[in-house]
């Protein structure tokens, strides 16, 4: 019981922190997204309107958003991992920061550019969801089972 309640607690308020710094996160999502795009020979733009990141092509426009860069997802992460309290606190803030530059570096750019490469609706959704929820459970399995034991130093 103890875990669920940390966990929910530090969910929210990693949700709300995560919504401070919404701009440069979208950013990010959009920006690593355009250059592989620009790789793959998709002309794109990036532009600020209505308060999103758009990635613009001549066929499409595509709204980045706090879906795209994981705001929930992070703060789900950032929860689990910190709620770990029979890991050591040092190993429990490297398992965020490397959980964080995965997803915001390298994983939710290449799911975004392949949902954008593609068009296809149904693999943007199976995409979307299957790989956030894979991509959640397996680092956090990955990373406990390698954090070492109950060492709380």
């Amino acid at each position: 019981m103890r875990f669920a309640a940390l966990t929910l607690s530090i969910m929210a308020a990693s949700y709300v922190a995560l919504g401070l710094f919404s701009f440069p996160l979208s950013f990010i999502a959009a920006i690593i997204p355009q250059q592989l795009l620009g790789a793959a020979g998709v002309e794109t733009q990036l532009v600020f309107a209505g308060g999103s990141h758009h990635l613009a092509a001549a066929e499409w426009d595509a709204e980045i958003n706090e879906a795209c860069w994981g705001r929930l997802e992070l703060a789900v992460l950032f929860a689990v991992i910190l709620a770990s309290e029979n890991r050591a606190l040092k190993k429990r803030l490297g398992g965020v920061a490397l959980g964080s530059a995965l997803a915001l570096l390298a994983f939710n750019p290449l799911r975004i550019t392949i949902s954008l490469l593609t068009l296809n609706e149904l693999l943007h959704d199976v995409l979307f969801r299957a790989s956030l929820l894979l991509a959640i459970v397996g680092y956090y399995a990955w990373w406990y089972k390698n954090s070492g034991g109950v060492n709380k130093t």
